[in-house]
């Protein structure tokens, strides 16, 4: 069982959003065949990152397909610790409760709704 969330990602918009589900469930939208995620458990963290694509360089998108999402949908249930971090995209909580909550991006707006945490830290440098 987990009491923590660790996301990472470099290009991609991510929604943490309250469930009824007993268990966490993640969704990853893309329209690129290319783009993958890991999501895994490490000791007492639910840990979801993007996978580095090392082919993608050879890649060149000639239209704009839009950001990958992830949406991570949680159990009714207090968390420890919520951080999650983006290079590129939009960061958005909806009605978590967790103990410290920590949400940094370099580029993208933070959407916060609802949330129950002594401790709270939102950063973006561009957005």
């Amino acid at each position: 069982d987990y009491n923590q969330l660790e996301i990472n990602v470099d290009n991609a918009s991510v929604n943490i959003l309250s469930s009824e589900e007993e268990s966490p469930r993640v969704e990853y939208i893309s329209n690129k065949e290319n783009d993958y995620f890991n999501v895994e458990t490490e000791g007492n963290s639910l840990k979801i990152n993007t996978v580095d694509n090392k082919l993608s360089f050879f890649n060149i998108d000639f239209f704009f397909f839009g950001t990958p999402s992830i949406n991570v949908y949680l159990p009714e249930k207090s968390l420890e610790h919520i951080q999650t971090k983006s290079d590129n995209g939009k960061l958005s909580i909806t009605n978590i409760e967790a103990t410290s909550i920590s949400l940094n991006t370099d580029n993208g707006k933070i959407n916060v709704e609802d949330i129950d945490s002594s401790t709270f830290h939102a950063e973006t440098n561009n957005g």
